[in-house]
């Protein structure tokens, strides 16, 4: 199998390419597939908030990561249903309900903001078949770019079989304290 993507692609087209390669050599053995493990921590915490690798703080890269992310995932996905071994494969975010820490509406906007970010910024692309409009329509009043094709959306949103979820905790959302908090006051 082959990945022609765009040249930024490369860690995405590898992650394709690999999977591949491991579906058919162990195909066989191993029945149930994840593709990507907790894609938020490399994306979000890597690329926006800087916490974890590669320890960018350019709001720009996480969404472009994320996108990048969930495309390998669906090619993965692709990849698996070529090689007719059967089995199962999914995907593993981790989930965090977010609520308000109170009634006050500066809270219930953080939480809802919150949960696009965290949450439905993965799920939606996958269940849906395209990103939160709220967070878009958000991303474009700010002057970031984020588009995107039909065709990679159909292949981030191609079905799965199982959505794995490590779920650590739930989060009570205070009214928004900075601008690297949520990443959402531009």
């Amino acid at each position: 199998m082959l990945c022609e993507f765009p040249k930024d692609f490369i860690w995405g087209c590898a992650t394709a390419d690999y999977s591949y390669l491991m579906f058919k050599e162990l195909g066989d053995s191993i029945p149930i597939w994840i593709t990507l493990n907790e894609p938020a921590v490399f994306t979000y915490l890597g690329y926006i908030m800087g916490i974890h690798a590669p320890g960018k703080k350019d709001i720009f890269s996480g969404i472009r990561a994320t996108y990048i992310a969930l495309l390998a995932h669906g090619l993965s996905v692709e990849a698996f249903r070529a090689t007719e071994k059967g089995g199962r494969i999914g995907i593993t975010l981790n989930l965090t309900p977010q609520y308000p820490a109170s009634d006050r509406e500066e809270n219930v906007i953080s939480a809802k903001r919150m949960d696009l970010l965290w949450n439905r910024w993965f799920l939606d692309p996958i269940f849906k078949g395209n990103f939160p409009k709220e967070l878009v329509n958000f991303y474009h009043s700010k002057g970031i770019p984020f588009e995107v094709s039909l065709d990679e959306m159909k292949k981030i949103s191609q079905q799965i079989d199982f959505l794995g979820v490590n779920y650590y905790t739930r989060k009570l959302l205070p009214m928004i304290l900075t601008n690297q908090s949520l990443m959402l006051e531009v």
